[in-house]
């Protein structure tokens, strides 16, 4: 019981001087900028995804593979995808493309004989292929295993006969993993 009240004294102990060292610590002043020169603030604040990858990787053809997400990563990984295409300019949208290929138990986020938990996924995914930038596939192999059916699945996502053999052929093309 001792060795539990030091543990807890300890960390306890640490926790308040994180705070106290966080308190004290003030955010560098800002430089006075004149209002000539001001200039309005980005609409995302957010790096833009191509400067995050490196500048040998860069290209416009890129690739999710979707295998065992939660649904809260999914929705994050579709958000991202969402990400690359706004933080894009016009030219570089023209020669932007995106495939998200499922092969795994995330297929099921797709299926319409679920019980509508996931509609927002479907919406979200819905909406990036209307861009004309974003391919979904699905494993055929993976969808027989987990009994969905091509019918209950939405018609904007092709089916392909093996994803991991998908993703092969994509990295072969020159796509990028995300």
């Amino acid at each position: 019981m001792k060795s539990h009240s030091r543990m807890l004294t300890v960390t306890v102990f640490t926790v308040l001087t994180v705070i106290l060292l966080l308190t004290l610590m003030k955010p560098p002043k800002p430089t006075p900028v004149s209002p000539a020169e001001s200039l309005p603030a980005p609409a995302v604040s957010a790096k833009p995804v191509m400067e995050m990858v490196p500048a040998a990787e860069q290209g416009h053809k890129f690739f999710f593979d979707v295998f065992g997400h939660s649904p809260d990563e999914f929705r994050a990984l579709l958000r991202r995808a969402q990400m690359i295409y706004q933080q894009s300019d016009d030219a570089a949208r023209a020669e932007l493309e995106v495939v998200v290929v499922l092969h795994g138990p995330d297929i099921r986020f797709f299926a319409t004989n679920e019980t509508g938990e996931y509609d927002d996924i479907v919406d979200l995914a819905a909406k990036l292929d209307a861009f004309g930038v974003f391919d979904f596939k699905l494993c055929a192999a993976t969808a027989s295993r987990l009994e969905v059916a091509e019918s209950e699945v939405p018609a904007f996502i092709e089916f392909v006969p093996y994803g991991p053999q998908e993703i092969d052929r994509l990295k072969e093309a020159g796509f990028i993993s995300l």
